[in-house]
This record gives C-alpha cells, sequence and structure tokens, in this order.
C-alpha cells in the first residue's frame, strides 16, 4: 500500500518534534521527520506520513490553519499527491463527456 504523505509549515516561531508528533500520531500519522529552519531562523517544515490517503486528508482538514502557542500551522499534501488528485478528477470528467457525447 502506497503512503500518502503531507507537508506541514510555519513561517514563525519553533516547534519541536514532540509538539508535532503530539498532533499528528492521534490522526494516524506513521512517521513525522522534522526539517527545521537555519539556525536563527524562525519557521521550519515537517514532513508528516500516512498509510492511507484518509487518514491524511482528515489531519488536513483537523489541523490546517491551527493555532498553536501562537504559530499557524499550514497542512497541504506534497505535490505529487496533489497532482494525483488534479488528475484523477480530470480523468473522471474528461470520462464523464466522454459518455454524454455518446448519448446525444
Amino acid at each position: 500500500m502506497a503512503q500518502t504523505s503531507l507537508n506541514e509549515s510555519w513561517t514563525s516561531g519553533t516547534l519541536s518534534q514532540l509538539q508535532i508528533r503530539k498532533l499528528f500520531l492521534p490522526l494516524g500519522a506513521s512517521e513525522v521527520n522534522m526539517q527545521n529552519a537555519p539556525a536563527g531562523e524562525d519557521g521550519g517544515r515537517a514532513i508528516i506520513k500516512f498509510q492511507t490517503s484518509y487518514e491524511a486528508e482528515k489531519a488536513q482538514y483537523v489541523l490546517n490553519e491551527k493555532d498553536i502557542e501562537g504559530i499557524t500551522l499550514n497542512v497541504s499534501f506534497q505535490q505529487h499527491r496533489a497532482q494525483q488528485q488534479q488528475q484523477h478528477i480530470q480523468s473522471k470528467q474528461k470520462v464523464k463527456t466522454q459518455e454524454e457525447g455518446e448519448q446525444l
């Protein structure tokens, strides 16, 4: 089964890996990888992996734009996942258009 990953980022303040894990593990995260900002700079980033896309979607819904100690979280699907979702939607629309054309 393919894992689904979310990007989590913040532009001010600092969050620890423990804080991030406490937020995401109850929502089904299987792995948390921190990528902090360079020394002396605020902000940071984490990649959070989930076993299912449902768990990832739920975590994004629950935690995106959530305020943690004055730090706003930005949670989004990794780029390849967003592209896959868009391609799936476009494919479904194309099939629907073809079916409608055949009915005429």
